[in-house]
This record gives structure tokens, C-alpha cells and sequence, in this order.
């Protein structure tokens, strides 16, 4: 249904020579530990991503002449770097902005498919504002408006940068899924929501989030999120790096879990599940989720 196009090396990385492209490898088979080693929390992303991520990127931009999307992207990804991603069951390496630019097209492939002109798209927990900035500037989204709203005011600050020239940024702003209340932003009922890495960062019981983001009756919602629950034997070795990879980090490890039970109640149905279709961080890849409420 979807596709990624990837011009991807000819030949794939075996697991030890993934050992190259990322320490995280040997800390999770040396690792005895029962409990996370990096908690998450609100504190904790708020520094993650207040302060080290977007609030260096803030410093960074404020210097720049004319900031663009594309310098944004390259500041955060650095120049020249090559690392390891996940595709079609296999390892490979690439430049590390064109393996997130690959992913940034796969994430607009699969909004163009399920939104239409006029649509309002509503990117929860939007970072500097990366991927729904690029998608505003494009011929396929030009009919559409867009609200970009984000847990840190660094994020928030990054994005009115960015967004400066654009007439079709409607809202940005501050949001915390953990209790969400967007209640201040005018969101038309049938929009288009998707998250993008942020599920994974919000504490395991996500019940609460789900059934507020199903009372703005949303048209679709879209998750290209790490699936626990799809980190199965299906590949055992790798599985097993995914899943302790993502115990140590304290990700969320419910994700499918707390949708299907929605399913379950008949509050919603899902249009599409794809398990681990791409990983810009190899150990740990996405999914991507659709559903819409019932």
C-alpha cells in the first residue's frame, strides 16, 4: 500500500557490523539491569528536548540569516554523517539527512493518501516543526491548513521561525499529550491528526490521551510510532535488541495494546497496521497505525 523510496545500498549490515553504527548494541547485551536506564518523564524530556535538542537548535537558527526547514534539518543532523536504518527486514547505512529525508516522503505518502483538499492537519507533538513545515510548502498540501503544536517552548519558538512565510500554518503552540487539553486552538471536527516519535515518549497508560483525541472526532489519526508489541520472534534476534533497546530507554511499551482495547469497545477501527516498516534508528523502528473513531 505503501512504499519507500530509497535508493538503499546493495548490500546489507549483519549484526556485528551494526556494532559500528551504534554503542547502544553492546550496552544491551552487557546489560543486567532490571530497571530503565534512561527515565522518561516530563522533567526528562523536557531537558532531552527543551534544552539540549530544540533549545541548541533555537541558538542555532537565531544565527542564521534565513531560516529554512532545510538548514534546520541539517543542523540537527549533522553534515556528512553516516548511519545505520532499518528497511525490508534488513540493516543498511546512508547519509544520515538523506535516511530521515526517505522518511519525512514515506510520513507525506501516507498523509497525502488519507487526506483531501481543505482537510485541516493537526501534527501532535511536532518537534521544530520538520515534517509538517515541508508538507505545507508542497503542491499536495497546498489546499490543506496545518496546526503544529509541541511539549517544549524552544520547539514552539523553532517553529514560529521557520514557519514565518507561510499562510497556511493556522496554529502553533503548546501541547502536552500527558494531559491533553488543546481546548484554546480552534481544530474543525473531522481533521486529520498524526504523531511522529511521540507516543513512544509518554508514560505507559494512554487511555486517557486516546479518549480525548477521539472527542475532537477526528477524520483519521496516524501513528508512525515504535510498536512493542510487533517486536516479536518473527525476527528473534533482532526482536530481542528492539525490545531490550526499548526497555532501557523507557519508551512506551503499550502502544497497540491501548488502541486495540478502544477496538475492542467498539470506539474505534483501525484502516491500516504495518509493523516495523522503517527505522531511522535501527534498533528501534516504526509502525505505522491508522485508525478513526467509530
Amino acid at each position: 500500500m505503501f512504499t519507500f523510496n530509497f535508493n538503499f545500498p546493495k548490500d546489507s549490515l549483519s549484526l556485528d557490523e551494526l556494532s559500528n553504527y551504534s554503542p547502544w548494541l553492546e550496552k544491551i547485551l552487557s546489560s543486567t539491569s532490571s530497571k530503565p536506564i534512561h527515565r522518561k518523564s516530563a522533567d526528562s524530556l523536557l531537558r532531552e528536548y527543551g534544552i539540549d535538542k530544540w533549545g541548541t537548535l533555537l541558538k542555532q537558527l537565531k544565527m542564521t540569516q534565513v531560516p529554512e526547514v532545510s538548514i534546520a534539518d541539517s543542523l540537527c543532523l549533522g553534515p556528512d554523517r553516516v548511519s545505520a536504518f532499518f528497511l525490508n527486514n534488513k540493516y543498511y547505512t546512508a547519509q544520515l539527512y538523506d535516511i530521515h529525508a526517505a522518511y519525512s516522503a514515506f510520513v507525506m505518502q501516507v498523509m497525502a493518501h488519507y487526506s483531501k483538499p481543505n482537510d485541516h492537519i493537526v501534527d501532535l507533538g511536532a518537534g521544530y516543526g520538520s515534517l509538517s513545515l515541508k508538507m505545507s510548502r508542497i503542491p499536495t498540501f497546498s489546499q490543506n491548513t496545518f496546526s503544529l503544536l509541541e511539549f517544549t517552548q524552544p520547539g514552539v519558538d523553532c517553529i514560529n521561525l521557520l514557519s514565518s512565510r507561510s499562510q497556511t500554518i493556522t496554529n502553533i503552540g503548546l501541547c502536552d499529550l500527558n494531559n491533553l487539553d488543546i481546548s484554546a486552538y480552534d481544530l474543525p471536527a473531522g481533521s486529520l491528526f498524526f504523531t511522529s516519535w511521540v507516543l513512544a515518549c509518554l508514560p505507559s497508560y494512554l487511555s486517557s490521551t486516546i479518549q480525548k483525541i477521539i472527542d475532537l472526532k477526528p477524520k483519521y489519526v496516524i501513528h508512525f510510532e515504535p510498536c512493542f508489541e510487533f517486536y516479536n520472534l518473527a525476527y528473534p534476534l533482532s526482536s530481542f535488541l528492539w525490545r531490550k533497546y526499548t526497555f532501557l530507554n523507557d519508551y512506551n511499551r503499550t502502544i497497540l495494546g491501548a488502541l486495540t482495547t478502544f477496538e475492542a469497545e467498539s470506539k474505534i477501527t483501525f484502516d491500516c497496521r504495518v509493523p516495523n516498516i522503517f527505522g531511522c534508528n535501527p534498533l528501534c523502528p516504526i509502525s505505522l497505525l491508522v485508525w478513526k473513531p467509530l
